[in-house]
């Protein structure tokens, strides 16, 4: 009898262990579809962070070329106010001298 419930401990166990075993192994197997899923998504991930990388970086030096066309205005708008400013006073008629009573 002792032997008997020896035996049916053994086999529950047994059992048990067997079942803990299966349940481990699916779980190992499911981790490895995530993992996979997850390897995916990170390359997707991945490649439209470089996308948008790339959009900002060619929109900054968008914004660089802006800010040296409108540098180069400002410089053409000041160099034709000097040149303006020369041409009046060289086609400015000179004022008659006053003439000095002596």
């Amino acid at each position: 009898m002792w032997h008997t419930l020896r035996l049916n401990a053994l086999l529950i166990a047994s059992s048990y262990t067997t079942a803990r075993v299966a349940e481990i192994f699916a779980n190992q197997r499911e981790l490895e579809k995530q993992t996979k899923l997850l390897t995916q998504h990170t390359e997707v991930l991945s490649k439209e962070t470089d996308q948008w990388q790339n959009m900002v970086e060619s929109f900054n030096d968008a914004l660089k070329e802006i800010g040296d066309v409108e540098n180069w205005a400002r410089v053409m708008e000041n160099d034709l106010k000097i040149i303006a400013d020369v041409v009046k006073q060289v086609n400015k008629e000179p004022e008659p001298e006053e003439e000095l009573s002596e």
